[in-house]
């Protein structure tokens, strides 16, 4: 295998490391391994492929590009999809020996690991520069164009710092490969939240533009997921410990997070609508799903952090009950359907009603990432705040059961008949409106099945079958795998054409 390694570990730190096995979080990397300065020169890694994904393929097998470029979206999209594959072939999920013998653990793994790595340089390479990204590519000069907003930059180190959580679970596969995945995202991972923050947000407010002109519902939403990733390094870091050097990786000390946090807990407030169980920022109530499912994501990790590093637990359960009023009004209204939520809902006195026809099933996925996955509502460890067990329970049975009849519905509504997901639904029929198969739209599915399919009781994972699950939950759990790899597989062979 070829390292892609910004530098060369010694052999010490490697020994070190093969004895703490995972490592969590790029907080969490034991201290003296790695710090900010060893990453200079990582600009200079070339990308071993330059792979020309298009935004979409006719169901003839036509691709479809951007008349623009290149866009960003799609590569990263793409890339977190393959991620989460390759993460859940540990042999609990997809590399159980109940599924496939085993196969996708001792067969796919690795390489599907070194494929993200080839694709992470790339997308490191050719679109990001100190943190900036750029919306586009030229696909013949592949100079960069435009800049990525703050919708396409929440997800945007989403698979890359996650990759690196994960690295341990690659560890039998070789100490390289681990050690690749452990460390060749960190610069992209903190550097993306990092842009955010300096230049997208002030006094409690996040913008669309770096003028800070241009401020709403959607900026504050998808703006702090952009940066998540920081004041998430801060919590793992109070509850296991880590890097000395965490302050100059995110730019931010712990104190000045939670300065941030007491800003944007203010905003809230001042925004809050008790009647609607929303926030008015002064562009209306009506909101995309994603954007919805974002802002439940921001709530959850100022709690969260308010708790554990501010010691204000009265702070922290304002913020949670907001959380439990915004999110329990979706899922108690008739917006959730079998085949798929609206792209976009409004927030009114009577409740939450669907503001448009269209299941633009990326943003249904998107809303079901922020929920489920990383520091999401489905996360409650000891010494965090444990508000939805301890509290609220219902909260959590509630998205449970809303991803449950998503998933189910996504089998009979979303699927083309070569079990590949569609790009759009008709809200009111189920009818689906258009059969591209966009690159963007399969990687952000893969990302939002993994992390749900065990947030409800109708799914498990089958390292956990035993005598109390039932053969018909069996099947429909490998069922959903297979319909994971098959679509995993064609982003690979049809976007990447590996």
């Amino acid at each position: 295998m070829e390292l892609n390694y910004y530098w060369e570990p010694e052999t010490s730190r490697r020994k070190l490391l093969k004895t703490i096995g995972a490592v969590g979080m790029l907080s969490v990397v034991s201290p003296g391994i790695v710090s900010p300065q060893t990453l200079e020169g990582s600009d200079e890694i070339e990308p071993p492929h330059e792979w020309a994904i298009p935004k979409y393929i006719e169901p003839d097998g036509t691709p479809g590009y951007d008349e623009n470029g290149l866009r960003f979206i799609d590569y990263a999209d793409v890339m977190h999809g393959v991620y989460l594959t390759a993460a859940m072939a540990r042999d609990s999920e997809l590399g159980n020996e109940q599924y496939r013998d085993g196969r996708i653990y001792d067969e796919e793994m690795a390489p599907r690991g070194e494929r993200w790595l080839d694709l992470f340089a790339l997308v490191n390479d050719r679109f990001e520069d100190t943190g900036v990204v750029a919306r586009y590519v030229d696909s013949d000069e592949w100079e960069p164009d435009g800049v990525a907003s703050l919708r396409e930059l929440q997800h945007a180190a989403y698979g890359t710092y996650h990759m690196h959580h994960r690295a341990g679970r690659f560890m039998e596969h070789g100490i390289d490969l681990m050690m690749n995945l452990l460390y060749v995202p960190l610069r992209f991972a903190s550097q993306v939240p990092r842009y955010v923050l300096d230049e997208h947000y002030d006094g409690g407010r996040f913008y669309h533009d770096t003028e800070q002109t241009e401020f709403d519902f959607e900026s504050q939403a998808y703006g702090f997921a952009a940066a998540h990733a920081i004041p998430y390094g801060w919590i793992v870091w109070l509850r296991e410990g880590g890097h000395t050097h965490i302050d100059k990786w995110f730019g931010y000390t712990a104190s000045e997070v939670i300065d941030i946090a007491y800003e944007l807990k203010d905003e809230l407030d001042a925004a809050w609508d008790d009647e609607r169980a929303t926030y008015d920022f002064g562009d209306g109530y009506t909101q995309p799903i994603d954007a919805v499912g974002a802002m439940g994501r921001t709530q959850k990790i100022l709690w969260e952090l308010l708790y554990m590093h501010a010691d204000d637990e009265d702070a922290a359960r304002e913020l949670f009950d907001q959380s439990v009023a915004m999110l329990e009004a979706v899922f108690e209204s008739d917006v959730v359907q079998p085949h798929g939520l609206p792209s976009h809902v409004e927030f009114t006195a009577d409740g939450v009603v669907a503001a448009s026809d269209t299941v633009d099933v990326k943003r249904q996925w998107e809303f079901t990432s922020h929920l489920t996955g990383g520091m999401a509502h489905t996360r409650e460890r000891e010494g965090m705040a444990m508000f939805i067990d301890e509290v609220r329970p219902e909260l959590g049975e509630r998205l449970g059961e809303t991803t449950d009849t998503l998933l189910h519905g996504m089998t009979e509504y979303q699927l083309d008949d070569e079990g590949r997901i569609v790009t759009e639904i008709d809200f009111e029929t189920g009818e689906v409106t258009d059969d591209r198969i966009s690159a963007s739209t399969v990687g952000t599915f893969i990302i939002g099945l993994g992390n749900c399919y065990r947030a409800g009781s109708d799914f498990e994972r089958p390292g956990n079958f035993d005598d109390d699950v039932d053969e018909e939950m069996r099947e429909r759990s490998l069922n959903l795998y297979d319909i994971q790899m098959e679509n995993t597989e064609l982003l690979e062979e049809e976007f990447l054409r590996t």
